[in-house]
């Protein structure tokens, strides 16, 4: 259940940061009647507890190879952020202070100490912090990148 909330507080805290920012955000695994509908199934009618996403496996069929369809567990990639964080710290401090700041949409003097303790491997949820890099790097990408030209018709082609 704590996972549950977790999940459920960071996706409200999403939606109203990108609602601020004129973003329509949208939720759909946390939407009220997906969530009604799975916490009605019958116990009986539910994957088994111990089933590693019973739905990809059988629709994936044939494809996933058997070590990826046959795996029970889930791995942690926590060492890996933390080792990351630590590689990376100068390019993440620059992207702290970046445009996501200058919006004051992330408060650096608590982001910035939250950065360093990971890095130096104190256990956090790293959720969030990935999150506002994620989308301070997505930023940067796109304000570097100029516009994209679609083209409608196959180059070398005409409408007539």
């Amino acid at each position: 259940m704590d996972e549950v909330r977790e999940v459920a507080r960071t996706a409200k805290a999403d939606t109203e940061l990108s609602a601020a920012s004129g973003v329509d955000l949208n939720n759909p695994f946390l939407d009220p009647m997906v969530v009604n509908t799975v916490l009605r199934t019958p116990l009986d009618l539910r994957a088994p507890l111990h089933s590693y996403k019973p739905l990809l496996g059988r629709a994936m069929a044939g494809l996933l190879p058997s070590a990826v369809a046959d795996r029970r567990t889930k791995g942690s990639f926590d060492a890996d952020h933390y080792a990351g964080l630590r590689a990376n710290m100068p390019t993440l401090l620059e992207l702290a202070h970046g445009r996501l700041a200058e919006m004051e949409l992330i408060d650096t003097t608590r982001f910035v100490p939250s950065m360093r303790q990971a890095a130096a491997g104190v256990p956090m949820s790293l959720a969030t912090m990935e999150q506002a890099l994620s989308a301070e790097v997505w930023i940067t990408a796109h304000e570097r990148e100029p516009a994209l030209t679609w083209i409608t018709t196959p180059e070398g082609t005409s409408r007539d």
